[in-house]
């Protein structure tokens, strides 16, 4: 019996050091054993928000203006020539004011028939082009005066806002108020209620796009007043909306 114990326990020495070699061997072969084990990870899904609001007001310093042309002949051509003439004119007289090419766009140009009363022909045609115009606020008036003066027989809308480099100023200026606004909110109802705030995780933006808009409309044959127009521009103001988002310890 003692022979056989000792038989075995030889036999099992014999497997574990075989088994160490092959490992040794291995290792050396191929680099360490590598063994995955798996980690959760917890995350709080609540944060403590408090919404700022910033604005800035200022005086505008573009404008946007539709003008146009609209005439009736008894062909095409002309009532497109009639039209031509009439804007071409226009366009010569806004340039002179050193509105440049860029800054005058075509925003419709049609042509259609006029029908008789009983439907059954046409009268001839009406041709109408339109142009938005953008100018420095105080070249507004003149924009308007000028192009009545050689032609114009349709004025539509005019927009008064900002241009890009003033705008983006502003809202700068509006964000930053808007974003102190909003860590004081925090701060101010987090001591209230106890809570300690943490680092800011998240934030969010709700801005404007300040346009002000004066209705303006003459059209067809109507005679547009040829005293100087006055535009009045008022202010506009930027607005910025943000929501900050804390952790809290």
């Amino acid at each position: 019996m003692k022979e056989q114990l000792l038989s075995l326990f030889l036999k099992s020495i014999t497997v574990a050091v075989g088994i160490s070699l092959v490992y040794i061997i291995l290792t050396i072969l191929t680099g360490p054993i590598s063994f995955s084990t798996q980690s959760v990870q917890t995350t709080k899904s609540t944060f403590f928000e408090a919404t700022g609001t910033g604005t800035v007001t200022l005086a505008p310093d573009t404008a946007e203006i539709m003008i146009g042309v609209t005439k009736d002949a008894g062909t095409v051509a002309d009532a497109q020539k009639q039209v031509n003439t009439s804007m071409q004119a226009m366009i010569t007289a806004l340039k002179n004011l050193s509105i440049a090419d860029k800054d005058i766009t075509t925003t419709q140009y049609s042509i259609y028939p006029q029908y008789n009363p009983a439907g059954t022909g046409t009268n001839g045609y009406t041709a109408t082009q339109t142009l938005d115009v953008k100018a420095p606020i105080d070249l507004a008036s003149k924009v308007i005066d000028v192009a009545t003066q050689n032609g114009a027989n349709i004025t539509g809308q005019v927009q008064f806002t900002l241009s890009d480099s003033v705008k983006a100023k502003a809202m700068q200026d509006a964000r930053a108020k808007a974003v102190q606004d909003a860590k004081d909110k925090a701060q101010s109802l987090a001591g209230a209620a106890g809570i300690r705030l943490g680092k800011i995780v998240d934030v969010q933006e709700d801005s404007n796009n300040p346009v002000r808009i004066m209705p303006m409309m003459a059209a067809g044959g109507a005679k547009i007043a040829q005293d100087s127009t006055t535009l009045p521009a008022g202010s506009t103001t930027v607005t910025s909306n943000v929501t900050l988002s804390y952790q809290t310890n």
